[in-house]
């Protein structure tokens, strides 16, 4: 954090982003970007705009391809099962047969609400919570900065508090300590030479006593062991006292461990070290939890995902994408493929009868069905041929009528006078006329179609421009804002009474107790070890000189003249 306070978010050109300035862009940068804010779960407004244009299409569904078998491609279909007769009657009626392509119209609307609502939808939920949670992060622009330095320069005063009683404690422990080390280790030293020559000496004043009887030898060895035992006797006082003083210091560490206020001038430093010590949350025990919530919680889409820590960016002309339904709009705006592909229409079937009417009724030379009358009516347009009465409506039965009464001629040199050759003439011609007839109504059908899934690109580019445009603006602030999220997490990961992050502390102190009752323990050992010395120097003194007084004097005689 105090990185993030002091040198803010570092841009490409190494421009400085401040805090606050993080938190102001948060709010400015997409106050405008407002077609979402009406956006939610309960009421997908977004969605209901686009689908209200093509859920009419579901009343056109009857017409349009049904499925027996999803297993076969339209273009490997049997033209024969079922045939071609059922298949351009029956089959325009309710859809093409075994086609795994045909799928109703309801099933693809369906699949592009399911479609929609997995994909675009949860994005643009995701981007308007993104909007709501940088506003309310925004809205803190004027307290979170002083509230984070307020806590950055409270750990400060508890560190510079704390560095400063212990560099007292510290200095005052290496005068002693280095004082007595000095005695110690010197007087240790001495201590060893001079019972070694003690030793010597004794050894040596006894031998020469027993040879020679004299005592100069052992009254010089009496006066080192009476220096030795002298300097044994400031070495027990040397190393009680530094005993003593380790014993004092372990006090002083249990008096921390029970009262840190004893050692700190500030009341809150020495809270705050009292927390470090038995390893305490800072953030929580400076009410700093609801400050810094947001750092848990904000993110600016796109998400990290269990395979990639680095997300592409969105692709909305893709996830805007209503592939299945789109490519039934291309196949509807040419009618010819689309009868083709949706209904099996056969052009050859419908010609070949066709002209089989043309061939009936016009090539025998002894047709009577040469006036214009006839002509105009099987071989001038498609319309005229399924509307031979003119009143507008197609293939009905004052149209037969009309055909019955037209084709109704005596035929020359024909036993029954042609009568059911005219029956056959009908009969195709209502045949044909119906294929026609229903061309006609499967063409407008799937214009219709076309029609209405065309009225959603409009609306739809629309969206893709809007919601590239609000996520381009989120997607400036993503490298900020992540920046400062990380960065407070990372110091909260880092506080105390998290995984015994501050457990470091209360282990320092717990060696140096154990290192202070060592010393106590290996100064009470060298005290002793010193007072035996001190002992056995006393008895040493006092056998020597009792040797030495019992020693012969030379014995001077002097003689006077008298």
């Amino acid at each position: 954090m105090a990185e993030l306070i002091a040198n803010g978010y570092k841009e490409s050109n190494e421009e400085s982003f401040f805090l606050a300035d993080i938190q102001e862009h948060s709010l400015t940068d997409l106050e405008l970007h407002i077609f979402l804010d009406n956006q939610s779960y309960a009421e997908d407004v977004i969605g209901k705009p686009v689908f209200d244009l093509i859920d009419p299409l579901t009343t056109y569904s009857v017409l349009y391809p049904t499925v027996n078998n999803d297993s076969v491609d339209c273009e490997y279909m049997n033209i024969t099962q079922p045939s071609e007769v059922s298949r351009m009657t029956i089959g325009g009626e309710t859809g093409c047969f075994k086609c795994k392509t045909c799928l109703t119209i309801v099933d693809l609307i369906s699949d592009a609400k399911t479609s929609w609502r997995k994909n675009i939808f949860e994005v643009q939920i995701d981007m308007l919570t993104a909007k709501h949670q940088l506003a309310d992060f925004s809205l803190a622009r004027k307290t979170l900065t002083p509230a984070v330095q307020r806590f950055l320069d409270r750990m400060r005063l508890m560190f510079s508090d704390f560095d400063a009683s212990n560099g007292r404690l510290t200095a005052g422990y290496d005068a002693i300590a280095s004082e007595i080390r000095q005695v110690s280790l010197f007087g240790l030293y001495a201590l060893c030479g001079m019972c070694g020559f003690a030793l010597i000496l004794a050894l040596s004043a006894f031998a020469h006593g027993i040879l020679t009887g004299q005592r100069k030898l052992g009254r010089t060895a009496c006066f080192f062991s009476e220096i030795t035992f002298l300097i044994a006797v400031v070495l027990i006082g040397v190393l009680y006292t530094m005993s003593v003083m380790a014993q004092d210091a372990i006090v002083v560490l249990q008096r921390l461990d029970e009262n840190t206020y004893a050692f700190l001038p500030s009341t809150q430093s020495a809270e705050d070290v009292n927390r470090l010590l038995f390893d305490q949350n800072f953030v929580e025990a400076t009410d700093m939890v609801e400050t810094l919530a947001f750092s848990d919680t904000l993110r600016v889409p796109p998400h990290p995902t269990p395979a990639t820590d680095d997300p592409d960016r969105f692709n909305f002309t893709a996830l805007y994408d209503m592939p299945t339904l789109f490519a039934l709009e291309k196949l509807t705006a040419n009618s010819d493929q689309a009868l083709v592909e949706l209904f099996a229409w056969s052009k050859d079937f419908v010609k070949s009868h066709y002209d089989g009417l043309q061939v009936l009724v016009f090539s025998d030379s002894s047709t009577p069905y040469n006036g214009t009358l006839h002509q105009e009516l099987l071989n001038s347009t498609i319309q005229k041929l399924m509307d031979p009465d003119g009143d507008g409506e197609l293939v009905t039965a004052n149209d037969l009528l009309t055909i019955q009464t037209v084709f109704n001629e005596s035929w020359r040199g024909v036993s029954d006078e042609g009568t059911s050759l005219n029956k056959d003439i009908q009969s195709e011609w209502l045949f044909v006329a119906q294929l026609y007839f229903q061309k006609q109504k499967l063409e407008t059908y799937v214009a219709t179609v076309s029609s209405f899934i065309a009225k959603i690109h409009p609306l739809l580019d629309e969206l893709i421009v809007k919601t590239q445009t609000m996520e381009d603006a989120e997607f400036q602030l993503k490298a900020p804002v992540e920046f400062v999220t990380d960065s407070i997490r990372a110091s909260r990961l880092g506080d105390c009474n998290y995984n015994g992050n501050c457990a470091w502390f209360r282990a320092a102190l717990n060696e140096l107790f154990d290192l202070f009752q060592q010393i106590v323990l290996k100064a009470e050992r060298a005290a002793i070890i010193c007072a035996v010395s001190a002992v056995a120097l006393l008895l040493s003194v006092l056998s020597t000189n009792a040797f030495t007084s019992r020693q012969r004097r030379v014995v001077v005689k002097v003689y006077s003249a008298n």
